[in-house]
């Protein structure tokens, strides 16, 4: 089932490499905090984002791919 392959991740202090990821995002590449929070996410878990938003598809660069909505 899906909902069994979903990972909660805790945004807590206690988590320094992910927020650290987080803030580069938010700061370095321009993000809202949104697009920030998933983009450090994927950086943090080293798994490849995909997405349909091209600014954030530009800001992740390698690290993530694209779909088209028909």
């Amino acid at each position: 089932m899906f909902l069994e392959k979903i990972e909660v991740i805790e945004l807590t202090s206690v988590n320094d490499t992910l927020l650290q990821n987080i803030i580069f995002s938010r700061k370095d590449k321009n993000m809202k905090l949104p697009d920030a929070i998933i983009a450090g996410c994927s950086k943090y878990k080293e798994c490849i984002l995909l997405t349909a938003d091209k600014k954030l598809l530009n800001a992740t660069g390698d690290a993530s791919l694209s779909y088209q909505v028909i």
